[in-house]
């Protein structure tokens, strides 16, 4: 299979960049993907949210400041190919539209389901909540974890 695209949020992205294992589930996608010549894109929105989780990680603790700044810069490193509204002008009312139809409670995670349904692409998430709340909609929203 060559070619194809995937979809990545914030959550399975913190996820990959802060695998320890090799056996971790996240690095295994990964290098599945990388191996096999998928292109993994994102909403524009999805570097601001990585920036503000990590963040969040270092204010509780979580991580060294010199940790979230290598973290910040793994995940710039990915080579993740960013899609917005100037590509797509239709990306925010679909966006808003899914996010109504599928009850988010909020409307960025929805750009994700969007970009996915624009570019045919599975969309992978490490967001149970989110995960739970659209798996009976859409079959090719995939959930991932540690466990």
């Amino acid at each position: 299979m060559n070619n194809y695209l995937i979809c990545v949020d914030a959550s399975f992205t913190i996820n990959l960049i802060n695998s320890k294992s090799l056996d971790s589930p996240f690095i295994k996608l990964w290098e599945n993907w990388q191996q096999n010549s998928a292109t993994i894109i994102a909403p524009t929105l999805f570097y601001y949210e990585i920036t503000n989780a990590l963040h969040r990680m270092n204010q509780a603790n979580l991580l060294t400041i010199e940790d979230t700044e290598k973290a910040l810069q793994d995940a710039l490193n990915l080579g993740i190919v960013l899609y917005g509204s100037s590509q797509f002008p239709q990306l925010h009312e679909m966006a808003l539209t899914l996010a109504k139809t599928l009850k988010l409670s909020a409307a960025y995670d929805a750009h994700y389901l969007a970009l996915s349904k624009l570019l045919n692409a599975e969309f992978y998430t490490a967001d149970k909540r989110l995960y739970n709340s659209i798996k009976l909609s859409l079959n090719w929203v995939h959930f991932i974890s540690h466990t």
